[in-house]
């Protein structure tokens, strides 16, 4: 359910509810079940944003919004609300029309967009060492805060009436990550009741839970923060991330010879600077460090159709290669088997039932390459590495 509105001409807002999860940022699906219990609904979005009359061009967002720049599922999920702040300045050098009747100018438009996103805020707490002292490393880690800082330039050019081309360059910049793992760290605080002989004592202790165990089967909590990127043997990841990302799309629309049959192209490539070798145990338990080169990932889209009247169709076909430290796996597509070491193609197909129903059918196939342990792991002799299918079935209404 989503509100929009506007305070005068400057200022706009939007609020929208969402079903699924509370805990799980990049799905809104909402499974049915659990005896008919209520299922929640909550804040999707909340924000307000700036558009100054004096500055033509200029966009200013504070809240809770969907993620501005333009990207794919390869880095960051459709469902993902991101929050913090984005500015936005857009500058428009078409040509303007000369003949009211005439042909439309071809667009011409360059887009700036930085965003500063928090998402993890620690109480800062000093971490002692054994012997009583404070361990200055372990206590500014545990009270960095995480946020992701974007800055991207987008070029919209009209290549001819008919054909458009989108390019765009992206880093997204995630302060570092030392936390993330497949360890999750509880504090636990209990007390011993008081005896005849000694007095009370509370106990202040951390109980380290694979975190598997809180995201996978039916009593999961619903966390989003399963990772499947490459973890030291500490559980923390063992990377950084920084990510590069490149986009070109190109759209052709024939409205006059084929307007049922619009085709778009797209290319994704995405490279992260700040992965680091990863640790693991070796003889008599000394560390030992592997060589990672697993920071690449590469997407492409080719759509055919349109779903616009009744009786429209749409092709598509997806192809992803996304290697183990490319992209941060809790925020980026979670439609997949992995959402990274993994080799993706996914296949749609999309009928107009009327031009308020769409009706979709969509098969994911997902490979990994690296067998079932990932590229730093050692799969077991005999063991399976069959691609994992999902076929998918959605019905859309829109009013």
């Amino acid at each position: 359910l989503s509100l929009r509105g506007r305070f005068g001409k400057e200022f706009d807002w939007g609020v929208r509810l969402a079903t699924g999860s509370f805990a799980d940022a990049i799905s809104t699906n909402q499974t049915l079940t659990d005896f008919y219990n209520r299922k929640p609904v909550g804040l999707d979005q909340a924000y307000i944003a700036w558009t100054p009359e004096r500055a033509p061009g200029l966009r200013l967002q504070a809240g809770k919004f969907d993620v501005p720049w333009l990207r794919t599922e390869m880095t960051i999920d459709n469902d993902l609300q991101v929050e913090g702040f984005n500015q936005t300045y857009a500058y428009d050098f078409t040509a303007p029309k000369k003949d009211p009747q005439g042909p439309n100018s071809l667009r011409r438009k360059i887009t700036f967009i930085a965003t500063q996103l928090p998402f993890l805020e620690r109480n800062s707490a000093f971490i002692r060492n054994i012997n009583g002292t404070i361990n200055l490393d372990d206590s500014r880690r545990a009270g960095r805060d995480l946020a992701l800082y974007a800055a991207q330039v987008q070029g919209l050019f009209d290549l001819s009436p008919t054909v458009a081309l989108t390019l765009s360059a992206a880093d997204l910049y995630i302060s570092p990550i030392q936390v993330f793992g497949n360890i999750l760290q509880l504090p636990v605080i209990f007390t011993i009741p008081a005896t005849a002989t000694t007095p009370a004592q509370l106990i202040t202790t951390q109980v380290n839970i694979p975190r598997d165990l809180l995201v996978a089967g039916n009593s999961n909590l619903g966390l989003s923060t399963a990772s499947s990127n490459a973890v030291n043997r500490d559980g923390r990841l063992a990377s950084g991330y920084n990510l590069v990302d490149l986009i070109a799309r190109l759209e052709w629309i024939n409205n006059k010879t084929r307007p049922k049959w619009p085709v778009m192209l797209l290319f994704n490539f995405v490279t992260n600077t700040q992965t680091h070798d990863v640790v693991v145990a070796g003889a008599g338990g000394a560390n030992v460090f592997l060589k990672n080169n697993e920071n690449n990932g590469y997407y492409a889209e080719i759509q055919v159709g349109r779903q616009k009247q009744r009786g429209d169709l749409q092709f598509g076909y997806t192809f992803m290669r996304v290697e183990k430290d490319a992209v941060l796996t809790p925020f980026n597509i979670s439609d997949i088997a992995q959402q990274s070491d993994m080799r993706n193609h996914r296949l749609s197909f999309n009928y107009t039932a009327d031009p308020r129903v769409v009706l979709t059918l969509t098969g994911i196939v997902t490979e990994r390459p690296n067998g079932l342990l990932g590229v730093f792991g050692t799969t077991p002799q005999g063991s399976l590495n069959r691609p994992t299918t999902r076929v998918q079935f959605d019905t859309t209404f829109r009013f």
